[in-house]
């Protein structure tokens, strides 16, 4: 007596395959490490320390490749800018003070793509993730500023004084809270959780910034410096199960 298979060989039923999940998610950085940057663009007379805030958005997938371990790639875009307009005060003697005016616009677009590694120490509804990437970013630097001053001596043309391409090392570990919904524990929902995400993100880029800036200028310098632009962020977002 002979047994028909009713599956071709080697094929699975969807139960049988590991879950799978899609992310989707925003937030927001706080750019830090910065220090060699500030300190040359302060000479401006700026009293700015630090680059605003940056809203991210991307998607992550990840598959369950035993219980409490997730594996996928992460995919996620932010920019860095610094938008300030300010004067510097020069004061040539006790009768002569002059000033210049500046209008600075810089972004630093950031595209970053990573592996991505999730352990989760307790499986329940409500749980902790702890995990790490690693990848690659391009980044897009653009800078431009305008300059304008009644004193002819302080005088000089503005204009874009960088535009640049390059890849960067991207790194991130991170703390995540999920908490599941109550249905996904009675059915296989799509609806899987809700994710919370505290995160460190390390992307250095070490670039001349300022070496295009005319001689007149108190920013001109061919020295390099190194940026960060990831720092620290905090993220909400929606999981997905397939």
């Amino acid at each position: 007596m002979f047994w028909i298979a009713t599956q071709p060989l080697g094929a699975q039923s969807r139960s049988e395959l590991p879950p799978s999940y899609l992310d989707g998610f925003v937030g927001i950085v706080f750019p830090i490490q910065n220090e060699a940057f500030f300190q040359q663009y302060q000479k401006l007379g700026s009293a700015t320390r630090s680059f605003a805030p940056a809203v991210i958005a991307g998607g992550t997938t990840v598959i369950e490749i035993s219980p409490g371990w997730w594996v996928g790639v992460s995919v996620s875009y932010h920019e860095v800018r610094l938008r300030e307009f300010h004067q510097q005060v020069i004061v040539q003697n006790d009768s002569l003070t002059l000033f210049r005016t500046f209008w600075e616009d810089l972004a630093f677009k950031v595209t970053q793509a990573a592996g991505r590694v999730e352990w989760s120490p307790h499986l329940q509804q409500f749980r902790t993730h702890l995990g790490a990437q690693l990848g690659m970013a391009s980044v897009k630097s653009f800078w431009y500023e305008g300059v304008s001053s009644p004193f002819a001596q302080l005088r000089y043309p503005g204009g874009i004084r960088l535009s640049d391409e390059a890849l960067v090392p991207a790194l991130k570990i991170f703390a995540q809270v999920a908490l599941g919904f109550d249905r996904v524990f009675s059915s296989r929902s799509w609806l899987h959780a809700l994710l919370i995400e505290a995160a460190y993100s390390y992307l250095p880029l070490k670039s001349a910034v300022f070496r295009n800036f005319p001689p007149q200028s108190p920013l001109a310098s061919a020295r390099s410096v190194r940026l960060n632009l990831g720092g620290l962020s905090l993220s909400i977002g929606v999981r997905l199960r397939f």
